[in-house]
């Protein structure tokens, strides 16, 4: 073997590899993607960090329902990758990647299968996973739920994803530190209380929602919705609000809707602060301005 072999068996740690498909001929470019990605950790055996073209899921995202079950790595820390469908996903948490601790995935449907992965081992290591799909889940509580659950110390979690859910939300991350929420639809009162209930130890919230809440106006009581339950972020440091509607910046600083913590640092466009506190002249809100 030549010097430059092996230095790049050995001693490559990082590794970022993009696709240009120039047609559509998905299949041929599954089947090649997947192979090759399988055969990275025989190269490379002392990989740390790998993208592999996590962006372009919809025309070749991984699948390994033909790929050998001989991928394993003791040294990758962080992947970022597209693949098809949950149970790939679940195939990768099959104890392949012990040691792994970030992970960015995008996928391009989230459905269950008769072929499900049976794979219910606790996830230790992970400290941030980010989870992409532009496919609406059906099934978020049977499926993606107990994932969830099986990250027994994860800090960060992202989720960019479409939800065709009522009721419920995640339940006791209580290691995240870092929340991001988004949505389409307004984010209303009991919403925020159940981020509360789920992400206990919550330093950062950022909220982007240009959407008004409806349910403010179906509550009718004096004095600023006193019926409603106060909610208490015990650990918050950071509230980002510059993308958000007046109404999710009105439900941080009413007093009678959310108590947040001392020295806390909230940021908003000053206009919507102006508009929400009335020149911070309002009584209601006074309290959590001055924190």
């Amino acid at each position: 073997k030549t010097p430059f072999v092996y230095i790049l068996k050995n001693q490559l740690s990082s590794l970022v590899i993009d696709f240009i498909v120039k047609n559509n001929s998905r299949t041929k470019t599954e089947n090649v993607h997947t192979l090759m990605f399988t055969q990275i950790f025989n190269v490379f055996t002392n990989l740390r960090y790998l993208s592999f073209d996590p962006s372009s899921v919809s025309l070749q995202g991984l699948s390994f329902y033909v790929s050998p079950s001989t991928i394993i790595s003791s040294t990758l820390l962080e992947l970022h990758v597209g693949i098809e469908s949950f149970n790939d996903y679940l195939y990768l948490l099959d104890e392949r990647f012990n040691q792994l601790h970030t992970l960015y995935v995008n996928i391009l449907i989230i459905i269950s299968s008769p072929r499900i992965v049976n794979n219910k081992n606790k996830i230790s290591n992970l400290r941030l996973f980010s989870l992409h799909s532009n496919n609406t889940i059906f099934e978020y509580g049977q499926l993606v739920v107990p994932l969830l659950h099986r990250m027994l110390n994860l800090e960060n979690l992202n989720l960019l994803i479409r939800v065709n859910r009522d009721k419920g939300l995640i339940e006791k991350c209580k290691y995240v530190t870092e929340v991001g929420l988004y949505d389409e639809r307004p984010f209303e009162h009991e919403f925020f209380l159940r981020i509360a209930q789920s992400f206990s130890s919550m330093e950062k919230l950022t909220v982007v929602n240009r959407k008004s809440q409806i349910d403010k106006r179906c509550i009718k009581s004096i004095n600023d919705n006193q019926d409603l339950s106060i909610i208490k972020y015990p650990h918050l440091t950071k509230v980002f609000l510059e993308e958000a509607h007046d109404d999710c910046i009105e439900q941080s600083l009413v007093d009678t809707k959310m108590c947040l913590p001392n020295n806390v640092f909230l940021s908003a466009v000053d206009r919507s602060l102006e508009r929400v506190a009335r020149n911070f002249e309002r009584g209601v809100t006074r309290n959590n301005c001055e924190k």
